[in-house]
């Protein structure tokens, strides 16, 4: 059996580092069935397409069809909750398979469902058949033994997975990510994560959120003790994952209010971002234009069916999909064609791109503890002050 925790990756098309055999943090579409550990770890890279090769494979698309899907989830179950005994099931899976054949019609390339729509999953594959080493060749004097696929042991997971594959579309789609084995409660470790399916039904990269979203309004800050998010782990960078018609990269809900994620992923090459979210508001239009413009992305976002906003938002002046209302448990689904070759040029000539100071962007790396500079600002100062205004009337 075999966890799936992180996935291997490969330098970005700028890097003049080697192509093969690097840990980086760009992920892509040739990873499979095992995906490595790529960190502190020994990173595995099996035989990856050369870098022209998939460039070329890319660019040949100078269009692409996406699809959100503001979708009800099948369960309000968070992960720590002892309560929470319900094992997600393939009939779960049921309204988001239909909504994958739906995009599969129109002829859509990718299909995005909101934020932890799988709930609690562990991610362990079947039983691997036994590698065939007639087949086992040689990279770079490292050994390559390919290893037969053979499905994914979820009942969840092996759904979407199957629906995929045969739509031959990719799909993206949340889960918590249950760390832990078993069904262990005490101690549990999950990530809040994106799975990325393959056209071939495989899980070809996972995002893991990096930014908690805790507390209670109107500030949200400190967390409380039960939140959710502040006890699971976080994400520790931004992989991009390429397609065979563009690069991606994907941010989760609270991550789009910080400006570096969608940065990174855009100086890394991605040319579309994938923003899920499962929250009761609406996804910000603001937000959404706004990274479009400053990092030159197509941007598809998708929220739950309990909020509303889901768009597909197309640079640079968006207008492709109408956001989505807020019907309660009603889905929402939109579809829009990307101008992949415009952006590109754009990109090529951007002067933003060209006119970056890198060297400037250092003061951003450090620990300034800007809200500690208010601590002694009173929160009450206007209404102490006319509160004492009324008093000298």
């Amino acid at each position: 059996m075999f966890t799936l925790l992180e996935v291997a990756a490969r330098p970005p098309f700028s890097s003049p580092k080697p192509l093969m055999g690097q840990c980086g943090r760009v992920a892509w579409a040739a990873l499979v069935p095992v995906l490595a550990l790529c960190g502190n770890a020994t990173c595995a890279n099996p035989r990856p397409l050369p870098i022209d090769t998939l460039r070329a494979q890319q660019w040949a698309r100078n269009t692409s069809r996406v699809a959100v899907v503001q979708l009800p989830a099948p369960h309000a179950c968070l992960p720590e909750a002892k309560s929470c005994t319900h094992a997600v099931t393939a009939a779960d899976m049921g309204p988001l398979v239909e909504y994958i054949e739906r995009a599969a019609a129109d002829e859509v390339d990718l299909v995005l469902f909101p934020e932890y729509h799988m709930v609690n999953i562990h991610l362990n594959q079947q039983q691997q058949k036994k590698p065939n080493p007639a087949t086992t060749t040689t990279v770079q004097g490292q050994r390559q033994e390919p290893v037969a696929f053979s499905g994914y042991a979820n009942p969840a997971v092996a759904a979407v997975s199957a629906a995929a594959k045969k739509a031959r579309i990719y799909v993206a789609v949340g889960s918590w990510v249950l760390l832990t084995p078993g069904t262990q409660r005490v101690n549990l470790q999950y990530t809040n994560s994106i799975l990325i399916f393959g056209r071939d039904g495989q899980i070809m990269g996972m995002y893991n959120k990096t930014h908690a979203a805790v507390g209670q309004g109107p500030y949200f800050w400190p967390p409380l003790a039960n939140d959710t998010e502040i006890n699971m782990v976080v994400g520790k960078d931004y992989p991009v994952f390429d397609l065979d018609f563009a690069r991606i990269g994907v941010q989760t809900c609270y991550d789009g209010y910080f400006p570096e994620p969608m940065r990174a992923l855009a100086l890394q090459g991605a040319e579309i971002v994938l923003w899920p979210n499962s929250r009761g508001g609406g996804i910000e239009a603001n937000l959404v234009s706004a990274s479009s413009f400053f990092n030159m992305v197509h941007v598809a976002a998708v929220n739950s069916a309990n909020g509303e906003g889901s768009t597909i938002f197309s640079y640079p002046s968006g207008g492709n999909a109408n956001p989505c209302g807020k019907s309660p448990n009603i889905p929402c689904y939109l579809a829009a064609t990307l101008d992949l070759h415009s952006l590109r040029v754009a990109r090529k000539h951007s002067r933003m791109f060209h006119q970056r100071r890198p060297e400037l962007a250092a003061i951003i790396g450090e620990d300034w503890a800007t809200s500690q500079f208010y601590d002694k600002y009173p929160d009450d100062k206007l209404k102490s002050a006319q509160h004492a205004a009324t008093l000298t009337l």
